[in-house]
Parts: structure tokens; C-alpha cells; sequence
């Protein structure tokens, strides 16, 4: 798996999980991780998101996704993360 085009694919997962409603958003807390196997580059990469607020205040999400992809010994692993705000115009 090539790391930027992982980075690429995960950094546009990210902003389209961004614009989902809070309360969207709020229901994926403690659910499992929402996976989709996807090409890119011409490889099939598992991108995994889950969802979990940032701290106790419930003011904040955190969305990670997790590419999952081939590489020459093992499936390499790419993590990104974002915070969005719950009160926020995106997250509405």
C-alpha cells in the first residue's frame, strides 16, 4: 500500500464523516467500526472509522479511520484522526 495514496483516501473519508449530522455522528459511539473496502491506486484497501467522544464533556468527537492495505511482510496500517466539534455547523 502507498502511504499517500492511503493518506489521500483516508484524508477524504475523514471530511466526508465530518459533515454527517451530530446526532449521525453520536449514534456510531461504541458501535463497531463502519468498514469499506475500497481501491486505490489499484490495490483494495480496508478503511475502518469509528467514532467516540473526546472526553466526558460530550462536547467533542473524535472520528479515526484505519486504512488497511498490502504490503511486502504484513498488511500495513495507516491511522488519521479529526476532532469535530458536536455544536458545530458541520456536525449539526
Amino acid at each position: 500500500m502507498e502511504r499517500a495514496n492511503a493518506y489521500v483516501a483516508l484524508a477524504n473519508e475523514l471530511e466526508q464523516w465530518r459533515r454527517r449530522p451530530a446526532a449521525e455522528l453520536a449514534s456510531c459511539i461504541g458501535a463497531p467500526p463502519v468498514v469499506r473496502r475500497t481501491e486505490v491506486a489499484g490495490e483494495l484497501v480496508s478503511i475502518e472509522v469509528s467514532v467516540a467522544w473526546v472526553d466526558s464533556s460530550h462536547d467533542k468527537f473524535k472520528i479515526e479511520a484505519v486504512a488497511n492495505g498490502p504490503s511486502h511482510w504484513t498488511t500495513e496500517r495507516l491511522v488519521e484522526r479529526i476532532t469535530v466539534t458536536a455544536h458545530s455547523p458541520t456536525a449539526a
